[in-house]
């Protein structure tokens, strides 16, 4: 699973072990079942959940970029830079 601001590899590792292929689909739409991981509950589920959701927009923020031919390193300094604003 790809590192996501906020969740360390023991968790994200936790995470994959309990939900195996179903990993991706838990943590799009499905997210209150995190806390069946043991050493996640309801708050920290909805801190995954959050990483999740904003990992995915960067992500589309990058796509539609891309169509007007930025590069990845200009997406990752915006994404930085608005980080930094916040």
């Amino acid at each position: 699973m790809a590192e996501l601001k906020g969740l360390e590899n023991f968790y994200s590792q936790k995470i994959v072990d309990h939900f195996g292929t179903d990993t991706f689909r838990v943590l799009s739409s499905e997210s209150a079942r995190l806390q069946e991981v043991e050493g996640i509950g309801k708050h920290r589920a909805a801190k995954i959940k959050q990483a999740w959701d904003s990992q995915f927009a960067i992500r589309d923020i990058m796509t539609f970029l891309q169509t007007y031919d930025a590069t990845n390193s200009l997406c990752i300094k915006l994404d930085e830079k608005s980080d930094a604003e916040k």
